[in-house]
């Protein structure tokens, strides 16, 4: 049993002799599909995948191996196997729910599937919800909302101004900053 959900019910494994080709790269994609979602030690690592299940169905690696014939981009995805294609849950998805299944899946191209992510991604400074303060020679200060918008407006980066508000340097491009309390 993979990660203690998973059932590999077909025997087949990525270096199991008496499987073809085929059946080993089916067996690396579900293994990978499972493990993105349910292994403790990967969810630390990329905790993006949190809120990822897979359908109760494709647990089973016979389930999954005869659905994914039916999606779209798998002969594709069959007949190139060094050309980057990777199976998606999130481009045909109109429920929201984060989920590997027949209905949410297909095979599109690393740089679509990068592209779709970025879109859906909010931009970094976004997620960081400190103040930040920038204190010039003169003690004036002006408030920003975020890392990001700070750094954007001295010319500098996100990682730089954090150095400064966290004590590792004093000033950063002529400023000294600091988090809002």
């Amino acid at each position: 049993m993979l990660c203690e959900i998973g059932i590999n019910d077909l025997g087949w494994s990525d270096n199991n002799g008496s499987c073809t080709d085929l059946q080993k790269r089916i067996y690396v994609l579900w293994h990978s599909m499972i493990e993105r979602c349910y292994s403790a030690k990967r969810l630390i690592s990329h905790p993006t995948y949190m809120d990822c299940s897979v359908c109760d169905g494709w647990l089973k690696l016979s389930i999954f191996a005869r659905d994914i014939a039916s999606l779209p981009g798998f002969e594709y995805w069959r007949d190139n196997p060094r050309q980057g294609i990777c199976l998606d849950k999130d481009i045909r998805n109109k429920s929201g729910i984060k989920q590997y299944n027949p209905d949410n899946c297909s095979f599109v191209s690393n740089y679509d599937n990068i592209v779709e992510r970025n879109n859906r991604k909010p931009p970094a400074y976004v997620c960081q919800k400190k103040q930040v303060i920038r204190t010039d020679n003169d003690g004036k200060e002006v408030v920003f909302d975020c890392l990001m918008a700070a750094a954007e407006e001295v010319g500098g980066t996100k990682s730089g101004v954090a150095q400064c508000c966290n004590g590792k340097i004093r000033i950063y491009k002529g400023f000294r900053f600091r988090y809002a309390s």
